[in-house]
């Protein structure tokens, strides 16, 4: 199975290409760049190199959030329409899993964090934990909205990992451990493994009623509000 995998819910963005679990390309997008309109030639250059047809992809994968609310709407509208323009499978994965199954090495407790504003984050709580033929990355709590003064107060010997760190890193207590920055930022590589498990569990999304998880109103249903 041939996979196109989007990831354009932070700063920045990439696109990568897989067979199954195999990842074959990758391609960063640099922030100015994380447009509608850039995203397209990058999803072109991307098969290019790998010498693949658009009608030859199978699954469209993407990152539905949390995350940046314009980065969130330009993936999931733009993995939406590749999947229905294909006739193709569509699936989507958390955001937070795809940060926390990039900690190497795997530790058995990890938090991802995403910088949320308004002294927010969002978060998620992983264990890895052993099965019957390799380990398993299980969340041990929904993505969810927390504010950074109660969630700090909580933490111990937790290992972080997410882009969120770099806001209230020096409000961290002591016995925290920070994994490698490098291991911060979501990747459409892991986008794609994730997705691939997701279509042997046959878990896909419709194109006509998916939508990315803001977990909050956007500023422009707030400012509605009464």
């Amino acid at each position: 199975m041939k996979i196109l995998a989007l990831e354009t819910s932070g700063v920045a963005g990439s696109v990568a290409i897989a067979e199954k679990g195999e990842v074959r390309a990758e391609i960063a997008i640099l922030p100015p760049m994380r447009t509608t309109q850039q995203l397209a030639p990058t999803i072109q250059a991307i098969l290019d190199t790998a010498g693949w047809q658009f009608g030859e992809i199978e699954l469209v994968a993407v990152a539905h959030g949390p995350g940046s609310f314009t980065g969130l709407r330009i993936g999931v509208t733009t993995a939406k329409l590749l999947a229905y323009a294909n006739a193709c499978r569509l699936a989507a994965v958390d955001t937070l899993a795809v940060i926390a199954h990039q900690v190497v090495p795997r530790r058995r407790q990890v938090w991802a964090l995403i910088d949320a504003l308004r002294d927010q984050l969002f978060v998620a709580r992983f264990r890895w934990e052993d099965g019957e033929h390799e380990p398993s990355l299980r969340q041990l709590q929904p993505s969810s909205l927390v504010d950074v003064g109660p969630w700090i107060d909580e933490l111990a010997d937790d290992c972080l990992a997410g882009p969120g760190i770099e806001r209230i890193q020096q409000r961290l207590p002591p016995g925290v451990e920070i994994a490698a920055q490098e291991q911060w930022n979501p990747r459409a590589s892991t986008v794609a493994r994730l997705a691939w498990q997701a279509h042997l569990r046959g878990e896909y999304r419709d194109p006509w009623t998916f939508v990315p998880n803001y977990l909050r109103a956007t500023y422009a249903e707030e400012s509605r509000r009464p």
